[in-house]
């Protein structure tokens, strides 16, 4: 379960993202399955396959979903950073695995998530467009 500070950081990602697109901006819809890392976090039928973290593309997703398609930001850096943390730090994922598509007018992201303990798997999706 998402904590109330994970909550809180992508309510303010949202609000900032919606406040500089207000007919599009980001959502983000979280998933969570109970013995089911096993089979869903490397799932063969994925395509594109997710692949290792890369937290240059999340801090370049999460800049751009705010408005700002320039050179990579240190706070952006840190503000994916901090993403990464929270979720860490609320689910007790062991991996993370990565998939990103960037289209222009919109981009996806989604950040795979398993805990080896009890093979809990989790998702967070990401979505950012224009409109």
């Amino acid at each position: 379960m998402l904590s109330d500070r994970t909550l809180a950081f992508l309510d303010e990602h949202c609000r900032k993202s919606h406040e500089t697109f207000p007919e599009g901006g980001t959502l983000w819809t979280y998933t969570e399955a109970a013995h089911q890392a096993h089979t869903r976090f490397r799932d063969s039928r994925r395509h594109p396959p997710a692949e290792a973290m890369n937290i240059d593309e999340l801090a370049t997703w999460l800049q751009a979903a705010e408005g700002n398609f320039g050179p990579l930001l240190p706070a952006s850096m840190a503000q994916a950073q901090t993403l990464l943390e929270l979720l860490r730090a609320d689910l007790g994922a062991d991996e993370f695995l990565w998939y990103y598509q960037n289209d222009g007018h919109l981009m996806n992201a989604d950040i795979h998530m398993a805990r080896r303990s009890d093979n809990r798997y989790f998702l967070l999706e990401l979505w950012w467009s224009f409109d």
